[in-house]
């Protein structure tokens, strides 16, 4: 590294390595920087500031909503209720949510159809960084908008059905 006449720094020997005076460990949670929606694999990509631990992740900690501020908007939020991280330890990871989830966000309506109605919002309980620092919360009234939002392109599939003869009901779930 050169200093300000170009002079370049002396290399200093693992046998003469200077002792640091003070540490000051890692106080400052994680802050979430972007997202990204992906309703055609069930997934939530998430961009923090600094490495977090994958295993961590509490998917109560994840609200979707329809504003950057949903102060009156609150039918128009979704928070997730299931969700595994499917990448290793970092500042992006992917959470894998179940069909439970899928659904529930399918049925508010005024959500995830582009990124411009698509927010995320974090409790501080979300995840941990390396430190085991909580994250930083983003609040209701400031939520982070989505980067992308993939559409859903997946066609329904039946997945049970019952015949009702005695009243002449068929129920089909999908």
């Amino acid at each position: 590294i050169p200093d300000l006449a170009g002079n370049l720094l002396n290399s200093i020997p693992i046998p003469a390595a200077i002792q640091a005076d003070d540490v000051l460990p890692d106080v400052t949670g994680p802050e979430l920087r972007a997202f990204e929606l992906d309703l055609n694999a069930g997934e939530l990509r998430v961009t923090f500031s600094e490495p977090v631990i994958a295993s961590s992740i509490e998917p109560t900690g994840f609200i979707l909503q329809s504003k950057r501020d949903a102060t009156f908007f609150m039918d128009e939020i979704y928070m997730l209720s299931t969700g595994v991280a499917t990448s290793p330890n970092g500042p992006r990871i992917a959470i894998r949510f179940e069909e439970s989830d899928l659904n529930g966000i399918f049925a508010v309506t005024a959500l995830g159809n582009t990124a411009e109605d698509t927010y995320l919002i974090i409790s501080n309980i979300s995840v941990q960084d390396i430190s085991m620092n909580q994250a930083q919360s983003v609040p209701l009234t400031n939520a982070v908008m989505a980067t992308a939002v993939i559409p859903d392109t997946n066609a329904p599939r039946l997945l049970s059905y019952t015949l009702d003869m005695d009243i002449g009901l068929l129920s089909l779930s999908f």
